[in-house]
């Protein structure tokens, strides 16, 4: 994944979310989530209120190691960058 430059320490959303069932996370396109690759911690829908998943470049923690790559379940009405699914050409 490239990030543009002078977008470090940005997050974005991944297209997941367990707004249904909490603990039970599926994509956009509803299907479930076979694959996962949660931060340390995480999710823990802190003050029952984070539905959707962001994948974190940067500082996840204030004052904590920088991880790039991992997820977060975060509150739904942030306003993130976004990665979207794009089929491949034939």
């Amino acid at each position: 994944m490239e990030i543009p430059h002078g977008e470090l320490n940005r997050e974005a959303w991944i297209g997941l979310s367990d707004k249904k069932k909490e603990g039970t996370f599926i994509w956009r396109d509803g299907t479930n989530a076979e694959y996962t690759n949660w931060a340390d911690e995480q999710p823990n829908d802190e003050d029952d209120e984070q539905d959707c998943v962001e994948i974190a470049n940067g500082v996840f923690w204030p004052g904590g190691e920088s991880q790039v790559g991992v997820w977060n379940d975060f509150q739904c009405n942030r306003e993130l960058m976004y990665i979207c699914k794009k089929n491949a050409s034939s």
